[in-house]
């Protein structure tokens, strides 16, 4: 004891307990550095996960839905083509059509009174001809056949075996023939090609992915995912919803393993260097001072240049991740790519930037572009064209001025790519000639990544604008053909009947005049209302009190719904008020028609000096205003038409208390902006 108590003592202990001292008091501030350093590493690897997750999420979203889409074309050929005693022959076209030109159909089948009867590939008719499919054993899947009964929409029966065979989910619509049940629709789809075509097996991604349904059930992927706090993602079904998760293969922690490592030993290393510091400071203060100060101005340098790099991180995560929200958020392509290059700068500097989309001819066309005048001409034929046949980036140095001086700028283009095929490419341009390198190329890939689905989106969405353009023509084929054929049908058949009575029986010759006469009425009606439809306008012409009478007659003559017309004078208000008013009462009466089975309407209409007020009521089945529709957004039309002329609209209902729909407008109110 007596030598460890003179040791202590002699100026070496005291270097010795200077040291240790150094380390109690250095250990806790690098322990608290090292979890913030964790932790920061985690919240960027998070924020790279979310990005990619969304676009996996985007594009699986898009995959099932597009196949699901198809079960409404199956309901539509049910409803047109039957009853009809070849039926079978028209049913094998159809389908086959849908099955060989959509990847993931696995099954499309029509069942009448809840039998299946009509099943196509054929291969699956044994496993499926006679399934009753009321009395199905699993009890979710009755469940998705009783929401589809009483909802009249899409529901999805869980994912899972199917019972012809494979995996999938199949999804469920009820065929009412008036207020009568007929029978159901049904498509099957392969979960594993729609997983596959949204490449969340894709490895390149560096994720583990899972999926569950809406009861939380895993049935894609490891379920250990959702144990490991992952990135959550929506993927809206028709009826509800499923959840993908998302990790990164190894976990989060092996994400870090290396930097942290790595920071444990340098951090390791200057507390033992700032420990020996200290203890050296006992004998040799003077000498020592200046080298203390020198190495705390290293570290300190060396923490700045790591926050920086920190905020750098963060600056261009955030930005990629901005850019997801805003492609989530809007489809007008020209505001969006605009406001994607201005968020580009936030994270990749450049002097001018600009996105060129390939056209159907295969020539690069300007679709955006940001920054300040180069003398020279952004896009560099020879090498798009390179950047595009090889689907990589390319760096080069221009001159500027085309080369009339030795003054050169930075030039980066990338390639916009969507599932191997090129949508276009993106250039940067630089005034600095070194301002690119590796970092910034893989930055810029990030964002190519995002503008490319942007690009992709808008294909699509014009695609689906077609497709709506399509389903509005094959509507009108269908009213004219429930209406006004059927009328002039008629109208022939009562021609025969008087030409008949003329020739045989003189006396009833007018009683088959007026039902030719009375159908005649009929038509015109049923014309007008159609021709309204198409051409709103003329409410400028006719009026809105016109144009209401002409929906009550519609409700009579096509209908059979006894209609009370309470109508006040054509009221002194902007167009924009009248269609206001007018799509309202149209959008009310349309629910009457498809959903209520009603047998009165009263249709009303009250001005003041203040104010006009609309009122449709019904002796319906009602429903339930506060309930979630999802896909029916006829009310939430409504709404916004109200919001847009500051005016106020109530909904009363309740299951069988019939429906009552009041908008009230401001006279005064003048909004040249609704549509």
């Amino acid at each position: 004891m007596k030598p460890l108590v003179k040791t202590l003592h002699s100026p070496r202990g005291g270097a010795i307990l200077a040291g240790l001292l150094a380390l109690l008091v250095l250990l806790p501030g690098w322990f608290w550095l090292v979890n913030w350093y964790q932790a920061n590493l985690i919240q960027q690897a998070r924020a790279k996960v979310t990005v990619e997750a969304a676009a996996r999420a985007n594009a699986l979203t898009s995959a099932v839905n597009q196949r699901i889409a198809l079960l409404q074309g199956l309901y539509a050929f049910t409803r047109t083509e039957w009853p009809d005693t070849q039926f079978d022959q028209p049913f094998e076209i159809y389908s086959s059509g849908v099955y060989f030109n959509s990847t993931g159909v696995r099954t499309l089948m029509i069942a009448p009174e809840g039998i299946a009867r009509y099943i196509f590939p054929v291969a699956d008719s044994p496993q499926l001809s006679g399934y009753d499919i009321l009395n199905d054993p699993d009890p979710a899947t009755r469940d998705a056949v009783q929401r589809a009964i009483h909802t009249r929409a899409i529901a999805l029966s869980p994912p899972g075996e199917l019972r012809q065979g494979g995996f999938g989910v199949t999804a469920w619509e009820a065929v009412y023939r008036g207020k009568n049940l007929w029978g159901l629709v049904s498509i099957a789809v392969d979960l594993n090609t729609i997983v596959s075509d949204a490449q969340l097996n894709d490895p390149a991604g560096g994720l583990s992915i899972a999926l569950r349904d809406q009861t939380g059930q895993n049935f894609y992927g490891p379920g250990a995912v959702w144990q490991q706090s992952p990135v959550i993602q929506k993927i809206e079904m028709p009826d509800g919803s499923w959840e993908l998760g998302s990790i990164p293969q190894n976990g989060w922690d092996a994400t870090v393993h290396l930097p942290m490592n790595v920071f444990r030993l340098g951090g390791l290393a200057i507390v033992g260097l700032m420990a020996g510091m200290i203890t050296l400071a006992v004998n040799q203060q003077a000498r020592l001072a200046q080298a203390v100060a020198m190495r705390t101005r290293q570290i300190a340098e060396a923490q700045q240049k790591l926050e920086q790099r920190v905020q750098a991180r963060t600056r261009e995560l955030s930005s990629l991740q901005n850019v997801s929200q805003q492609i989530s958020t809007t489809l007008a392509l020209e505001p969006l790519l605009a406001q994607i290059l201005a968020e580009i700068k936030n994270a990749l500097d450049y002097s001018a930037a600009a996105i060129f989309r390939l056209d159907e001819t295969g020539q690069v066309t300007l679709a955006n572009q940001a920054g300040i005048p180069l003398p020279a001409p952004l896009l560099d034929e020879a090498l798009a064209r390179q950047v595009l046949e090889t689907l990589q980036p390319v760096i080069a140095e221009r001159l500027n001025a085309g080369g009339k001086t030795r003054e050169a700028m930075a030039w980066m283009g990338v390639p916009l790519v969507v599932k191997d095929h090129a949508l276009g490419l993106m250039i940067f341009a630089h005034q600095d000639a070194r301002a690119y390198g590796e970092e910034e190329t893989n930055l810029a890939l990030a964002f190519a990544q995002q503008v490319a689905v942007a690009l992709e989106n808008a294909r699509l969405y014009e695609q689906a604008g077609q497709l709506a353009v399509l389903e509005e023509r094959q509507r009108l084929a269908r009213e004219l053909h429930d209406s006004v054929s059927q009328v002039l049908y008629s109208i022939g058949l009562g021609a025969k009947a008087a030409r008949a009575a003329l020739a045989h029986d003189p006396a009833r010759l007018n009683e088959a005049l007026d039902y030719v006469d009375h159908l005649a009425e009929a038509g015109q009606v049923e014309m007008r209302a159609l021709i309204f439809e198409l051409r709103p306008e003329s409410l400028r012409n006719d009026g809105l009190v016109a144009a209401l009478e002409k929906q009550a007659a519609v409700l009579r003559t096509r209908h059979q719904i006894a209609v009370q017309a309470q109508l006040c004078p054509e009221p002194a208000v902007s167009m924009v008020v009248k269609e206001a008013l007018y799509r309202v009462s149209q959008e009310a009466i349309h629910n009457i028609i498809k959903h209520a089975n009603a047998t009165q309407v009263t249709l009303a209409m009250e001005c003041s000096k203040n104010e006009i007020c609309l009122e449709v009521s019904d002796n319906g089945c009602g429903f339930d205003p506060l309930a979630g529709y999802p896909g029916h957004l006829g009310l939430q039309s409504m709404r916004e038409r109200a919001t847009r002329c500051k005016g106020h609209l109530t909904i009363e209902s309740a299951p069988d208390r019939g429906t009552r729909i009041r908008l009230v407008i401001p006279t005064q109110t003048e909004n040249p902006g609704i549509p």
